[in-house]
């Protein structure tokens, strides 16, 4: 089963670095090994696909996925953003 997490809300967990655990947002950019996500506070983390593991909401299912598992997927990011 291929996932696509591009536009998806994910959450950090068990990351090797402690201080990634907890991060939400929604992915605005996915290269083959990281991911950038806008965080509800209006902040960009860039995260380490293989050193996390992400909650993935999906439709109305929430999958918790290894970030190995996502690696190499197609690169996508979102070109503009809309300031207030």
């Amino acid at each position: 089963m291929e996932i696509e997490i591009f536009g998806k809300v994910v959450t950090t967990t068990r990351c090797r670095n402690k201080y990634l655990d907890g991060i939400q947002g929604i992915v605005i950019e996915e290269t083959t090994n990281t991911i950038k996500v806008l965080t509800l506070t209006g902040s960009i983390k860039t995260i380490i696909k293989e050193d996390c593991w992400f909650y993935i909401d999906i439709g109305n299912c929430t999958y918790l996925i290894n970030g190995y598992k996502l690696r190499g997927s197609r690169g996508r990011k979102i070109l503009k953003f809309v300031k207030d």
